[in-house]
């Protein structure tokens, strides 16, 4: 898999359709990294991140455990990663519920950086 991107698919697609049946199972993901206050996950291009709307499906994944990468994260802000790691997938969001920094209920728990 590569950065979001399922088989070469070069339009956003939805990572809960795609990765929710992979949950618990390690996986190897290369994307658009944006780490810090406010963000927290791989996206699957600058382009997708930059051209996100509230309505569309996230084209990312959230990086649960960042804290402990926190660091080698901040210095790749912006920039394209490969993080090897377990896909976790979080229950929605109740209405009027908020979550800072999470981009999808598809995340990651990240054992390595590259």
């Amino acid at each position: 898999m590569t950065g979001c991107v399922a088989h070469g698919a070069t339009k956003p697609i939805d990572v809960l359709s795609a990765f929710s049946a992979n949950d618990g199972q390690r996986i190897e993901v290369r994307g658009f990294l944006r780490y810090g206050d406010d963000a927290r996950g791989v996206w699957q291009s600058q382009a997708s991140y930059r051209d996100y709307t509230p309505e569309a499906a996230p084209a990312c994944i959230t990086l649960w455990n960042a804290g402990a990468f926190r660091e080698q994260l901040l210095r790749r802000d912006g920039s394209t990663i490969t993080i090897t790691g377990k896909v976790r997938v979080e229950p929605p969001l109740h209405a009027g519920e908020i979550s800072l920094g999470r981009c999808s209920d598809v995340g990651l728990v990240i054992e390595r950086l590259r």
